[in-house]
């Protein structure tokens, strides 16, 4: 960049800056924000925007992107096995899928091209910031759903691209192995699923999962705390990948976490009004300290007893 471009509305100093100031400041829970265009003035599209304005959304580029993520996206269709190694690292995350971005959290749209949005019933028009546009999605769900029923990942992986979409509001998908006692839950057939996507109204599918959905009462990167108040014992999904450093509490008592909806992370909550705490600990911290510990140890050991040479004359 130019010393004039650094002054200049364009690139990462673009109107994105004013629209992520102003939600921050008037929206102090979790949501998630799709941004339709890219701010970097480099060849390719900035998929790394969220990092850079300091907001929450789906697309990343990473060389090593979290491999549980990718296989979420792949068993919604959007990482595609042809060109499985490119995807991997330059992920557009769930851009172009109002459904899936409506499950993963998605709250407000920022946009330099409102026509699809103004001629959709979902998205409500907020505000103006430049050439951009600024939308509330109406169908926002909270950070954390609940479900009292599952598919298999087999079945899942049979419907089209629109019919996961659906079925991922109305259902956790679980591996054979992953919930000791899902038993509590009701497994879904194909014909049940088809029936209940007909029977059942976008706008009571959503209420439902609010209903049951968790309250935040906190969030930060490490740790984040809500409220359940459930009538049966469900599965919390928790829109995040899944990762062995987590850790669940339901009413501080520890509960076992698992992988849902092929890499998202889960965890069975009891029926009743509970708080839900999620805590991140790095795997292998304590053990990577003692190791640490232990070699400070031993190096301190070895200088004291080596031998000291004599100062030259």
């Amino acid at each position: 960049m130019t010393k004039q471009q650094l002054t200049e509305r364009i690139g990462y100093n673009d109107e994105t800056v004013d629209a992520v100031r102003d939600l921050n400041a008037s929206d102090k829970g979790f949501f998630r924000i799709t941004k339709t265009y890219f701010s970097g003035l480099g060849m390719h599209g900035s998929v790394n925007d969220a990092m850079v304005f300091g907001y929450y959304g789906t697309s990343s580029y990473s060389s090593f992107n979290n491999l549980n993520y990718i296989k979420f996206l792949m068993a919604v269709d959007l990482v595609s096995p042809e060109i499985i190694e490119t995807d991997t690292r330059w992920s557009l995350g769930l851009l172009g899928h109002p459904a899936l971005s409506t499950f993963a959290g998605e709250k407000y749209v920022l946009t330099d091209d409102p026509v699809p949005f103004q001629t959709s019933d979902d998205y409500e028009f907020m505000k103006t910031y430049g050439t951009k546009y600024l939308f509330r999605n109406r169908l926002a769900l909270s950070f954390g759903l609940t479900f009292r029923q599952y598919l298999p990942e087999a079945l899942f992986l049979e419907l089209s691209p629109d019919a996961k979409a659906q079925a991922l509001l109305l259902a956790v998908v679980l591996a054979n192995e992953s919930v000791p006692d899902r038993t509590a839950l009701k497994q879904l057939t194909l014909n049940e699923l088809k029936q209940q996507t007909a029977g059942t109204s976008v706008g009571d599918v959503i209420a439902e999962r609010r209903s049951t959905g968790l309250n935040p009462r906190s969030f930060a990167q490490t740790r984040m705390e809500g409220t359940l108040n459930l009538e049966e014992r469900s599965i919390l999904v928790v829109q995040t990948p899944f990762d062995p450093g987590w850790r669940a509490y339901q009413d501080g008592r520890p509960v076992p976490i698992f992988k849902v909806d092929f890499g998202l992370l889960g965890a069975a909550v009891d029926r009743g009004q509970h708080t839900v705490e999620l805590r991140y600990r790095p795997p292998f911290l304590f053990a990577g300290a003692a190791i640490s510990l232990v070699s400070l140890l031993a190096l301190a050991a070895g200088i004291r007893r080596w031998p000291r040479l004599p100062l030259p004359s």
